[in-house]
Parts: structure tokens; sequence; C-alpha cells
């Protein structure tokens, strides 16, 4: 694979998880695949959503390039010379031709002073995904790239974290991911903020453009829009990262939390 395409594609395996014995014995198909295979106790590869442009750094670097340290001729300039950016629609279609992976993973929500302009630009991506068709239809309606995202430190500020997971969340993601977890506390407040009121959540009952990009009515969405394995049919799922010395210092109480699906301890 050209160089440019190994700092496009870049692999996460998520394979430390917490599943109820009642859960593994779900090995049905499922609407979102991460869920059929972690119920079956099964390794899921995610694919970092890709927004570099293209040539990525090889390209750039061959168009720099030169024998003698000097100018390169204006012939050579201009067949070195990097492509143009791909355009969000053109980086969904990619990933969504791309057919080894389980997930598709964007992690540029992370830092809380860049969410806004980050999500702005995942929006974009979304747009490109749903037109690009992540769903299959046949036996049974199932998302074929499902999309994972992080999301800010819940404890910074739970008020706002609340916000933030659900506008991630009507965009049609089906995990989200809490990074520096400390206590099993602030993983219970960010899985009820995934869950709908009348799941016994917080999240407000404004789904956005989620039912459509699952290809379902709203009704529909709201059923299946859940936490697994808190619910055995549920479609959402949460991936919990222990970060610090704290966090680890409370990881037993954390793992015991129900209703996370991958854990990752001490990354």
């Amino acid at each position: 694979m050209e160089a440019h395409l190994r700092t496009l594609w870049m692999l996460t395996i998520a394979a430390a998880t917490t599943v109820g014995a009642a859960a593994v014995h779900q090995a049905q198909r499922r609407f979102n695949p991460v869920v059929e295979l972690l119920a079956q106790r099964k390794s899921v590869f995610g694919l970092y959503a890709p927004r570099l442009p293209r040539g990525g750094r090889g390209a750039a670097q061959a168009g720099t390039a030169g024998g003698t340290g000097g100018a390169m001729p204006p012939a050579a300039a201009s067949v070195n010379s990097v492509a143009p950016p791909k355009t969000p629609a053109e980086l969904a279609k990619d990933a969504v031709d791309y057919t080894l992976s389980d997930f598709v993973f964007d992690g540029s929500m992370e830092p809380p002073e860049s969410f806004d302009r980050a999500f702005s630009n995942f929006t974009d991506f979304v747009n490109g995904m749903a037109a690009a068709n992540p769903l299959a239809r046949t036996p049974m309606l199932r998302m074929t790239h499902p999309l994972f995202l992080k999301t800010p430190i819940i404890a910074a500020d739970p008020k706002l974290a609340g916000d933030r997971i659900a506008r991630q969340l009507n965009l049609g993601v089906s995990g989200v991911v809490f990074v520096g977890v400390e206590s099993a506390d602030e993983v219970k407040q960010g899985l009820s903020m995934m869950r709908f009121k009348s799941k016994g959540g917080t999240r407000p009952d404004d789904v956005g453009h989620a039912p459509a990009y699952w290809g379902m009515s709203q009704n529909e969405y709201k059923e299946k829009a859940d936490v697994w394995p808190l619910n055995p049919n549920g479609e959402l799922v949460n991936f919990t990262i222990v970060e610090s010395k704290e966090g680890l210092k409370h990881v037993r109480e954390i793992a015991a939390v129900r209703g996370i699906g991958v854990l990752v301890p001490g990354a």
C-alpha cells in the first residue's frame, strides 16, 4: 500500500471487553455489527476517519525532494506537486469502500477547546457517509460502517458534557468513547447521557438526523438507540478509556459499571 494511504488509514484495536454473561449468548445478527462481535467476545477493529489531504506527507515530501539541493525545474515541480485535498464526501466514500474494519472512528472532538470546530467538520463527513450509503438492507437492516467518536472529559463540565454527547448522538453515531475517566460515577453519568429519559437516562428527546442516518423512523430509532449491554436490545456502544494514575486506582470500580462495552485501562 502506498505511503500516503498508510498515513491516511490508521488502525485502532479495541479488544478488552466487559460483557455480561447473558450478553455473550447474543450471537444473532445485529444492526450494529460491533455489538454482535463484542457479544461473542471477539476483537473489533476500527478505521480512523480519514481527514488528511490527498497525497499525505509522502507526496508532500516527494514534491520537495531534489537531487541537487537547488530549485526544481518547472516541469519537475509540476509533476511532483501535491494533489488537491479530497472533499468530506470523497473521504467518506473512501471509508465506506474500505471493508476490512468493523467501525469508523474519529477522535477530533476530544479537546474541549476545539469541539465546535471539529463537530462542524465531522458533520460534513457524516453527510458524506450518508451519501455513500453505510447501510445494508438484506437480509436485514444493518449498519456496515458504524461511527464511533470521542467526547471530551465528562467530569470537567458534566452539564456541557451532556449537551455535547446529545449533539454527537443526533448525528447518527453508534458509539461514544469516554476519555480520561477516573471514577465509576463519571462513567455512570456518561452512560446516562447516552440514554433517553424514557430509558432512565438524561438524553433529550430531540433526535436530530440520527433516525434518517440509521434508515429508520423516529420511533424505531428511539427503541434501538439505547446502550448495550444495559439494554440487551440496544445498538449503542460505550468505550471507556482510563488514562491516569488516579483512574487506575479506581479501575476495578470502573470496570464493575454495567454498560461499558469496551474498557481500555492505562492507555
